[in-house]
């Protein structure tokens, strides 16, 4: 788990969803070249980026994307990788 903007924000920790506990940081612009050099160069096979999916995108990154947007975004084209569309919860 990283969190990230136009910067990375601190390095890259384990996730667990029995421990989350998340303080937000960054927000603003959006760039993607960041999160998918760190993937490059650790050589990960996979990302899962939650995004709206308003920023340029870089070249296609060895590793697999998953994009994650809510129901707003849904209508963004992602140039590679699969999306999913995470609904708001009906009240």
């Amino acid at each position: 788990f990283i969190q990230f903007d136009t910067i990375l924000h601190d390095e890259p920790k384990p996730f667990s969803k029995k421990k989350l506990n998340i303080d937000i940081v960054g927000r603003g612009g959006t760039c993607f070249h960041p999160i998918v050099e760190l993937a490059d160069e650790k050589k990960y096979d996979g990302l899962i980026v939650f995004t709206d999916g308003y920023a340029p995108f870089p070249d296609k990154p060895r590793a697999r994307m998953l994009w994650a947007v809510t129901d707003r975004d849904k209508d963004v084209v992602f140039p590679y990788g699969k999306k999913v569309v995470i609904e708001e919860k009906k009240r």
